[in-house]
C-alpha cells in the first residue's frame, strides 16, 4: 500500500503521463461512450414528450427491459471476449453501440408504437452492456499494477467527463434539430472514436492482454450479484443504476484478465 502521498497520487499520475500516447488515450477514455452518453442523456424526455408515453410504461419498461439487456449485454460481452481480443471486442461492440442509437431514431419515425419502443431500449442497453465490458478491461489493462487504484480512478473519472456535461447540449440540438436529425447525429458523434481507437492500434500492443475462458458457473454467480446491486439502488436514475451492474462485472472481468508480457 502506499506510504505517501506522492506514492498514491503523484507517481501513478506522473508513470501516465509518461507514455508517449497518454494524451491521445485519456481522449479515447473520453469520446468511447460519448455517443451512449447523448443518447441516454434525454431518453426519458424523448419517450415521454417526444414520443408520447406515459410514465408508468416508460418507468416499467426501463426497469425491466433496460436492465435486463444490459445484464445480458454484458453476460455475452464477457463470453465473446476472450475469442475476439481486446481491440476487435472494443471497435466491434463500440460500433454496435453507436449503431444502437439509430434504433431511437427509427422510434422518432415510427411515432408511439409500444414494440418499437421495447425494441429501442433494449437494443440501446444492451449494446452498452457489449460494449461496457470491454471498455472496462481496456481501463484495466492500462493500469499499472503498482498503481491499479488510482490510476483506474482517473480513467473512471475521465469516462465520467461525457455523462456529466452532455446534457445541455444534447437539449439544444434536439430543440434545433428535432429528435430524429439528433439520434441520427450521435452515431456520427460517434464514429471518431473508433477512428482513434484503429490510429491507437498501432501505438498500443493489444494483443499483449490475454483473456481467459471463465466458467459458466461464476458468470451466474456475478450474474447474480448484478442483479442483487441493482435492486438495492432504487433511489437512483436507470442510468446510473445501470452503471452500478457494469460495475460489479468488473469484479468477474478483472479475474477472467491476465496480463502476459
Amino acid at each position: 500500500a502506499p506510504k505517501t502521498m506522492n506514492q498514491a497520487i503523484v507517481a501513478p499520475i506522473k508513470e501516465f503521463l509518461s507514455r508517449k500516447t497518454a494524451i491521445a488515450i485519456l481522449v479515447f477514455i473520453i469520446i468511447y461512450k460519448l455517443a451512449d452518453a447523448f443518447a441516454l442523456a434525454l431518453n426519458t424526455p424523448f419517450l415521454l414528450r417526444g414520443v408520447g408515453f406515459d410514465l408508468a410504461t416508460v418507468g416499467a419498461v426501463a426497469k425491466s427491459v433496460g436492465v435486463s439487456a444490459t445484464l445480458i449485454g454484458s453476460l455475452i460481452g464477457g463470453i465473446l471476449m476472450p475469442s475476439l481480443g481486446l481491440y476487435r471486442s472494443l471497435m466491434i461492440f463500440g460500433f454496435l453501440q453507436i449503431a444502437s442509437n439509430l434504433a431511437y431514431a427509427l422510434l422518432a419515425l415510427v411515432g408511439k408504437s409500444f414494440i418499437a419502443m421495447v425494441a429501442a431500449v433494449f437494443t440501446e442497453y444492451f449494446c452498452g452492456g457489449l460494449s461496457t465490458v470491454a471498455f472496462i478491461v481496456f481501463l484495466t489493462a492500462l493500469c499499472d499494477r503498482r498503481f491499479t487504484a488510482t490510476q483506474y480512478a482517473l480513467f473512471s473519472a475521465a469516462m465520467a467527463v461525457g455523462r456529466v456535461f452532455v446534457g445541455p447540449e444534447a437539449a439544444a440540438m434536439v430543440d434545433h434539430m428535432g429528435w430524429f436529425l439528433f439520434y441520427l447525429s450521435t452515431f456520427i458523434i460517434g464514429i471518431p472514436s473508433l477512428i482513434l481507437l484503429w490510429w491507437l492500434k498501432s501505438k498500443l500492443d493489444f494483443s499483449a492482454y490475454k483473456l481467459i475462458r471463465y466458467q459458466i458457473e461464476d458468470n451466474t454467480v456475478q450474474l447474480t450479484n448484478a442483479i442483487v446491486h441493482y435492486h438495492h439502488c432504487n433511489t437512483l436514475p436507470v442510468t446510473a443504476r445501470c452503471d452500478h451492474v457494469h460495475a460489479s462485472w468488473l469484479f468477474l472481468v478483472e479475474s477472467a484478465r491476465r496480463v502476459r508480457s
